[in-house]
């Protein structure tokens, strides 16, 4: 199972509670979502294609996200996706 952890920012008032807590709205980054999905995927001992799909899907989703000046989740939208596409 996939879990998203927030890195609070300093001025966070649940940076005490830990990486666990997820109600705040403190950023993910697009790369840390990233690694997190692919060491739940090598952690569950997913096939050896399984784990290379998943990596090839990373590597392009990262570029996309710097082609497109994405850094966080939160900035990754439909509208975004659907005008890159256009655009491509």
């Amino acid at each position: 199972m996939l879990t998203i952890y927030r890195r609070h920012v300093r001025t966070c008032a649940h940076r005490s509670e830990g990486r666990k807590y997820r109600r705040c709205r403190c950023p993910v980054t697009v790369a840390e979502a990233w690694q997190q999905y692919l060491a739940d995927a090598e952690g569950r001992v997913l096939c050896r294609p399984a784990v290379y799909k998943a990596k090839l899907l990373s590597r392009q989703m990262e570029a996309f996200a710097q082609g497109n000046g994405l850094r966080f989740l939160r900035g990754s939208t439909y509208r975004c996706c659907e005008d890159s596409a256009h655009r491509g």
